[in-house]
């Protein structure tokens, strides 16, 4: 959980930042690894409104911020010719809102950038800019970055609470959300909350009334307060995750197995080895890939695309050399293109970028559980559970083939049209179900070969969570 601080009181812009900014650079932040941000000048009153201000209209009611970047203490500087790690927040922040971006030694020094939205709340308009506040004087890496964080967007996040609404919320920051002793971050923290908790929102208070009072055992007291941009109603959750009960407000038995699934997963696609480099499986249409969850360059993920662009960027690749990069990896390859000296540098910048690459991870995975979600839902539908072992094989076989179609079919109970006709399905699917299921599919069919692997990757899942 990253941890903003600021703006001072002695500033001239010393009011806070909206809650959407803090949104946009919490979200940005998590993304790339930063965990501390300084906000050095917040927001200010708009013209003609009391109190003191200064400079253009982007700062007004907390709509920009000037701030610095931190990591592990150390802050994240930059040169008007290599943005580092800098870039990659720019582009993070850029994919989820902000539309107006400054930066350069000679705007407001080596570590410090302005990130925000428009001159008014109707400005729209996507900009960025350099010394003397001039878009000609931009450097060509904050050009670049803003671009590719515009062009990859991230996906729509949950409403934020409104003032007022009360009732049960899930938290919904990945790596958990800050419980604090009152409503701010001045406030002592009290104990991290588990995503995906489910708790009780009783009031709002604190600047903006952005901070959730929240009751956590159901009692009526108020146990602390947390940033209502983290929570999400439970009804919400269910809907757009499909992996919540929106009944009980509790998680799916996918919840339980997160742990044995993961396990699966690495196993299944790259083994022991590290995702902090490139891969090529020569399978398909498939091109140089990486992370874990083998993010691949040919498939036309934005996510993934962004993510090589933002490690490479952040290790001193310019734009041009980037391009011709992408240009050679983002094909069907059945081996590696590069030179020698060109792989190591990429992997270099791939481990060196490690949160980006975990982001990237991260993102994917959240697709297998929503896609397993839609299979849960698909056999409770038609009266059935699902075994460990089996989900644990969907999620192999959902990440190899995308989206599933014909698995839903059979789920629901239909034909799934397979190479091989299979027996009907009984009240529980069970691991033996599945290894039938894709034994019977065409890919399998024409390389069976490659079963015992998928086995083997089930079945230490599977001995992982003890079943």
């Amino acid at each position: 959980m990253v941890e903003i601080v600021g703006p001072p009181q002695g500033a001239t812009r010393n009011r806070p930042i909206t809650d959407e900014l803090r949104h946009v650079l919490e979200q940005a932040a998590a993304r790339i690894g930063v965990d501390k941000i300084v906000i050095t000048s917040g927001g200010q009153p708009a013209e003609g409104e009391p109190g003191t201000r200064q400079g253009s209209t982007r700062h007004d009611h907390g709509r920009a911020a000037d701030i610095q970047l931190f990591r592990g203490g150390q802050p994240l500087t930059f040169t008007d010719q290599n943005g580092g790690q800098v870039a990659a927040f720019v582009a993070a922040a850029a994919a989820f809102g902000a539309n107006g971006i400054g930066a350069g030694v000679g705007y407001m020094g080596d570590r410090t950038i302005h990130v925000g939205f428009g001159s008014s709340p109707a400005d729209k308009s996507k900009v960025v800019w350099g010394a003397n506040g001039d878009t000609a004087n931009a450097p060509a890496w904050l050009v670049t970055a803003a671009r590719d964080g515009w062009n990859n967007p991230a996906p729509p996040a949950t409403s934020i609470p409104s003032a007022g609404g009360v009732g049960r919320f899930t938290v919904i920051a990945r790596g958990g959300l800050w419980l604090r002793k009152g409503p701010g971050l001045d406030f002592e923290k009290d104990r991290l909350l588990a995503e995906g908790l489910a708790l009780s929102v009783t009031r709002y208070d604190g600047p903006d009334k952005a901070w959730a009072c929240v009751d956590l055992e159901g009692d009526g007291l108020a146990d602390g307060f947390a940033f209502a941009a983290f929570l999400a109603p439970v009804g919400v959750v269910a809907q757009q995750h499909e992996d919540i009960d929106d009944h009980a407000g509790v998680a799916s038995p996918i919840e339980g197995l997160k742990p044995g699934l993961r396990l699966a997963l690495r196993l299944h696609e790259i083994g022991d080895a590290s995702p902090y480099r490139l891969f090529f499986a020569g399978k398909g249409t498939s091109g140089a890939s990486f992370g874990f969850m083998q993010g691949d360059l040919n498939a036309g993920q934005a996510n993934v695309t962004a993510t090589f662009r933002n490690a490479m960027s952040a290790a001193g690749m310019d734009a041009g050399e980037i391009a011709n990069l992408l240009a050679r990896l983002a094909v069907h390859l059945l081996g590696n293109p590069l030179s020698q000296d060109e792989t190591q540098r990429v992997n270099a910048a791939l481990l060196a970028s490690r949160a980006l690459v975990d982001a990237m991870d991260e993102s994917i995975l959240q697709d297998i559980y929503t896609q397993l979600g839609k299979c849960t839902a698909a056999a409770q539908n038609a009266n059935r559970q699902i075994a460990p072992k089996a989900l644990i094989y969907m999620a192999l076989w959902i990440n190899m083939t995308g989206p599933p179609t014909k698995l839903l079919d059979w789920l629901r109970g239909g034909d799934p049209g397979l190479q091989t006709p299979l027996p009907p399905l009984g009240n529980t699917v069970q691991g033996a179900d599945m290894e039938g299921y894709l034994r019977a599919t065409e890919y399998y069919s024409e390389n069976p070969g490659n079963i015992p692997h998928m086995l083997d990757s089930a079945a230490r899942g599977a001995a992982a969570l003890g079943h």
